[in-house]
């Protein structure tokens, strides 16, 4: 069920998120034996939902238990400041959903996970996340690539944020994200960004020179 999405979107993925690369065969694999070795208790907990454009997974300010894989759909992480919304990055069929600050105790979301776009997930709660670590070693493996993973993409924008201009960012997504530039609104995309609108057409337009 859950590996044959992974499976389905794998080039999606790849497109989307660059860095999954060296990791996304392995995480499959894990994935696939957890399944097939998964108690019924853990199957029964899967949960599968569908939201409208608009809707919200996560809102700040607001407790978060579960882990979500995203069957389909496009989700924006953000966070409000004053009448901006700066976007931190993206979802995208395949991927999980998981806010790791909020798995401590008594910590609330910091960012909204909103739908860009009509979309489906599986919700897996956090507590059978504990029984699955504890009784399938490879779970743990499996988390620590997505980390892995996760950890080099966010080291990589905080560089591109600090240290480069409006045309390298715009670059790096195309060698990085090429799925953000093919499928997201401009005004999403400037705003990961971190330019103004004006900026990012004038960037689009010099490349197409």
């Amino acid at each position: 069920m859950l590996t044959e999405i992974l499976e389905t979107h794998k080039g999606r993925l790849l497109a989307a998120n660059s860095y999954l690369c060296p990791y996304l065969d392995r995480m499959i694999h894990l994935f696939r034996q957890m399944e097939e070795n998964a108690h019924p208790e853990f199957l029964e907990s899967v949960k599968h939902s569908a939201y409208s454009k608009g809707d919200y997974l996560i809102q700040e300010g607001k407790p978060c238990r579960y882990l979500w894989l995203i069957e389909a759909g496009q989700l924006r992480v953000f966070r409000r400041k004053g009448s901006d919304e700066p976007t931190m990055y993206f979802y995208f069929p395949g991927e999980p959903v998981m806010m790791y600050s909020v798995f401590t105790p008594l910590t609330i979301a910091r960012a909204n996970v909103q739908f860009v776009t009509n979309g489906t997930v599986y919700s897996i709660p956090c507590n059978i996340l504990e029984k699955l670590r504890a009784a399938f070693p490879g779970f743990a493996a499996m988390e620590m690539q997505a980390l892995e993973c996760r950890n080099q993409m966010l080291e990589d924008r905080v560089w591109n944020l600090l240290f480069t201009v409006a045309h390298e960012r715009y670059q790096h997504l195309q060698e990085h994200h090429q799925l953000y530039l093919q499928t997201l609104p401009l005004t999403h995309i400037a705003s990961y960004m971190g330019v103004q609108l004006e900026t990012l057409s004038r960037v689009r337009g010099k490349r197409r020179i």
